[in-house]
């Protein structure tokens, strides 16, 4: 592997570019509509999460999504950069994160695409990143270890953004274009993926993002996206318990959060804009006992703007933009070819790596892709 390039985050922070507007392509899925009661949830009257088995989550990388392919062919839609949410969210809140991710950019003719590689843990949560103590591997089997925390935040975020639905659905114009109706004993998962392009200056960039549902206020119909923040063990975690305060200090507990998980809600807020989302639901997930990562409860449910929570979270949209402007900028003067964009482990960077033909091609070995994946 060729150093291309490294980017320093205190450099990343001086970045600034006015954020384009967006174009919306089209709408895929459906998306259910929210239930009201979350609401009115409270510590004195938590509600089980439920394990929600019979919906599918799908994760699909840039390059297999058939909508993203045909859109490469589209001239009325003029795509020159292509990635998801997700993607674009990390690499515009990258200078907040800790622990090492890698994004893999390839550059075919004048285009780039943007993606993660197959089965990495791109999409799992982390916990307690940005924490002064953060979670660690060292004994692998504790349930409070690095990797068992990242699982379990994920599932509750998946259950909890099914579980607070009504099941009353909102169809949109096209199918999800990763369910196979063949498949029996199964329904997608309440996700609407809104495809949208924004011109980045002479750059259109189309990017697939997620709605996770639709509410009703005044008579309007306003989208949002949800997310779960977990509570583990607040004594581990140096945090004060929410079943005592949430109710009266919910501003105190997300202080906490925010520094202690600074990457992961950045990357939800970022996330949240780019899908244009109305609101943000943001629930407050607690483990019924300290010891049992199977069993939760949810305290609690707050509602936010996207772009106020933005400013709330010291989360800059011109940074966010300028960030990702620069990433781009230095990805398309490359030719073309497979590059790595890589989180230094424990350093304040990203390097772009330039790859061997072949580097993380489906027919190289499991071994050689866990070996890259644990550098």
């Amino acid at each position: 592997w060729k150093v291309v390039e490294s980017f320093e985050f205190h450099k990343f922070e001086k970045l600034n570019k006015i954020p384009p507007t967006a174009e919306d392509i089209c709408f895929c899925g459906h998306v259910e509509y929210y239930a009201d009661q979350y609401d009115r949830v409270n510590t004195k009257k938590p509600v089980p999460l439920k394990l929600i088995e019979d919906r599918e989550f799908y994760f699909e990388t840039t390059l297999r999504d058939p909508v993203i392919e045909n859109l490469t062919v589209d001239e009325n839609v003029g795509g020159k950069v292509f990635a998801t949410d997700a993607i674009l969210a990390t690499i515009m809140c990258a200078s907040r994160s800790r622990l090492s991710w890698d994004i893999v950019c390839t550059r075919v003719g004048d285009m780039l695409f943007l993606d993660k590689r197959e089965d990495s843990d791109f999409d799992f949560f982390t916990v307690n990143e940005t924490s002064w103590e953060p979670p660690t591997d060292k004994d692998i089997d504790s349930i409070n270890s690095r990797s068992k925390l990242s699982l379990e935040a994920t599932t509750i975020n998946q259950n909890f953004t099914q579980q607070i639905l009504s099941g009353k659905k909102k169809e949109f114009d096209e199918p999800n274009p990763f369910f196979d109706e063949e498949e029996e004993d199964s329904v997608p998962a309440s996700v609407g993926y809104r495809y949208r392009k924004f011109n980045l200056g002479k750059t259109p960039i189309v990017c697939r993002t997620e709605l996770h549902g639709v509410m009703v206020r005044k008579g309007v119909e306003q989208y949002h996206t949800s997310f779960a923040l977990n509570e583990w063990n607040s004594k581990l975690a140096g945090t004060t318990a929410w079943r005592g305060s949430l109710d009266r200090q919910s501003a105190a507990a997300l202080a906490n959060e925010l520094k202690n998980n600074a990457f992961k809600i950045g990357k939800w807020t970022a996330a949240s804009l780019l899908s244009g989302a109305d609101q943000m639901k943001i629930g407050f997930v607690s483990r019924r006992n300290l010891n049992d990562p199977y069993k939760h409860e949810i305290l609690g449910t707050k509602s936010y703007s996207p772009t106020k929570f933005a400013q709330q979270i010291n989360l800059s949209r011109r940074n966010m933009w300028g960030v990702l402007e620069k990433v781009i900028e230095v990805l398309l003067k490359q030719d073309a070819g497979k590059y790595l964009l890589l989180k230094e482990p424990s350093k304040p960077c990203v390097r772009l790596y330039s790859l061997p033909e072949g580097t993380f091609s489906d027919d190289e070995s499991s071994d050689e892709e866990e070996s890259s994946g644990e550098d």
